[in-house]
């Protein structure tokens, strides 16, 4: 979550960063998105429904989202230089972090 969050700050109006928070209710949610100091927008996915039309088994779960609507899925965790690297392959954008 933190280098997700460091993606959005960093990246600006050149790439729109979402958060889905998956199988927690809203107050649990919030509260450790606040814990965290997270404030990218999130979205709250309680039933895993996004998890599962993906393929995830486990999360976290990355959604990559071009200009022309082409998605990649990567199912791994990514630390900052795979992230940075796997948004410039997959949207275009390069960004540092």
């Amino acid at each position: 979550m933190p280098v997700m969050q460091q993606l959005a700050d960093t990246a600006g109006d050149r790439l729109t960063v979402l958060g889905v928070d998956t199988g927690d209710g809203r107050e649990a949610g919030a509260s450790f998105a606040a814990d965290k100091g997270v404030t990218m927008p999130t979205l709250f996915d309680e039933d895993k429904k996004l998890v599962n039309a993906v393929g995830g088994i486990n999360l976290p779960v990355t959604v990559f989202l071009d200009a022309a609507g082409k998605t990649y899925v990567n199912l791994l965790p990514l630390d900052a230089a795979k992230l940075v690297a796997m948004v410039k392959e997959h949207t275009g954008v390069a960004v540092t972090l």
